[in-house]
């Protein structure tokens, strides 16, 4: 078998018991037409002008459509959802401050009572009313500004621990991709902001 001259032995323009070196250049195009009309576009030859720039438009579109398709990854941000900010407030801490600030503070506020009661009976004094309604206010006040400066605390946590999250608590929100770093600082930083507020409006020295 031989191969017409300027022919890439690999390429599929093989004929058999042809000899071209005797015989013209055009004289081995008119042989090869019917051939090359029979086969197919994958059977070209890979030279072939037509099949570079096919591919060259197939790989330029390849390429338009990966852009498109990072591009809107990029600007896609996640939804913040009730759940996701549940768990990044981490509910088993939320739980631990809620009942301490409650306990010390019925603890403080019963001794109060007591002290005053006390009083009263040594010296024969009527007994004073109970301020139930100031206390709940109070509480209330000081179990807000406890809950929020929780999560504040713990969302600065998560934050700066994000990447140590993703291996050890994937399940978390921001090392889950459920939030964004961004979004949870601003709130981290507006759940500090409210509790300060709290605490300055309840009027307590302490709760600052």
């Amino acid at each position: 078998m031989t191969y017409c001259r300027g022919h890439n032995p690999s390429s599929t323009f093989l004929l058999a018991n042809h000899s071209c070196n005797s015989r013209p250049d055009h004289r081995c195009r008119r042989r090869l037409q019917p051939l090359a009309a029979s086969l197919g576009k994958d059977d070209l030859p890979r030279g072939t002008p037509g099949t570079q720039a096919e591919n060259a438009a197939a790989a330029a579109a390849a390429g338009s459509s990966s852009n498109e398709s990072q591009a809107a990854v990029t600007t896609t941000t996640p939804q913040i959802t009730p759940g996701a900010l549940w768990r990044f407030s981490r509910p088993h801490t939320i739980w631990g401050t809620a009942i301490s600030v409650v306990s010390i503070s019925l603890l403080a506020f019963l001794q109060h009572v007591a002290a005053a009661a006390a009083d009263a009976f040594l010296f024969n004094a009527p007994a004073p009313a109970v301020p139930w309604m100031p206390f709940a206010a109070t509480l209330a006040s000081a179990l807000v500004a406890a809950l929020l400066a929780n999560v504040a605390i713990v969302g600065i946590n998560q934050v700066y621990d994000v990447e140590i999250d993703r291996i050890n608590k994937p399940e978390l929100p921001l090392a889950a991709g459920e939030m964004s770093v961004a979004t949870g600082k601003a709130v981290s930083i507006a759940c500090a902001v409210v509790a300060l507020a709290c605490a300055a409006v309840a009027g307590t020295p302490s709760l600052l």
